[in-house]
């Protein structure tokens, strides 16, 4: 019987034994013993070891367990390292793709869309992705404050006035879910200039390049202006609740210290 043979007999017994040490062993051998390369590298180490023979002592088995342990939890914790640089690229690349599928929406409408469906809908993508942790890409539409203002100050436009309150609901929506030690008013204030995306992640979101690169002022600055709409939109009852939203969902969240207190 070969010595991988009998290491794979071994384990079955092993696994009967009630010990913490060897239970502990156990599920990184048989995870070793699936993989083909590393078997062949580890029965190479072996013969080296202890040459051809058709008996091994149980001293030279636990010797093959150790190696095959060793191997695999090496392996593993590279092959998660690799695995997750690997999906933190997938989503950079993934956030450019729809930045630049909202600069073609928005250079042919010349306004960004309320929501990201609406970029397949108009033939800008195929479809909307999720990212490499299966979860959705978070979408902040442009606030554009000066032009909310001068919308909300028409009032005659129920078009407009349609569009930029669905866009403050879905801010108020993304920045609902946002982990606590971000800034909610970082995320608004980005929203200023342009529209963005991005992932929640696994222990920090991920975000294009400069997207918060926004300067303290500005968050003051877009602050006060929201101030300000929800004054001006008392005759129109449906922004001034969708800022109303905006403005106390800001405030729940920012209780890890925002720079730009609503």
């Amino acid at each position: 019987m070969s010595l991988m043979r009998r290491v794979s007999v071994l384990m079955r017994h092993l696994s009967t034994v009630d010990h913490p040490l060897i239970a502990s062993m156990v599920p990184a051998v048989r995870r070793g013993l699936q993989n083909p390369a590393l078997v062949k590298q580890t029965s190479r180490i072996l013969l080296s070891l202890f040459g051809k023979r058709r008996r091994f002592s149980l001293i030279e088995l636990l010797i093959a367990v150790s190696i095959i342990v060793t191997f695999s939890s090496l392996v593993g914790a590279v092959y998660l390292k690799k695995l997750e640089e690997s999906k933190l690229s997938k989503a950079k690349i993934d956030i450019n793709t729809i930045a630049n599928s909202l600069i073609m929406y928005y250079t042919r409408t010349s306004r960004y869309p309320r929501q990201l469906e609406n970029l397949v809908e108009q033939g800008d993508i195929r479809s909307v992705p999720t990212d490499p942790w299966d979860n959705p890409y978070q979408y902040v539409p442009q606030l554009d404050w000066n032009v909310i203002m001068r919308v909300i100050q028409d009032r005659s436009n129920e078009r407009e006035l349609k569009y930029y309150t669905d866009c403050i609901d879905q801010v108020a929506r993304v920045v609902s879910g946002l982990p606590d030690k971000l800034d909610p008013m970082l995320l608004v204030a980005a929203a200023y200039s342009s529209a963005y995306v991005f992932s929640r992640g696994v222990t920090e979101p991920i975000f294009g390049p400069d997207v918060l690169n926004v300067p303290r002022d500005r968050i003051k600055a877009v602050a006060h202006m929201m101030r300000l709409c929800v004054e001006r939109a008392a005759g129109v009852p449906q922004m001034q609740e969708a800022l109303q939203r905006l403005i106390q969902v800001c405030s729940q969240r920012a209780g890890a210290g925002a720079a730009g207190d609503v």
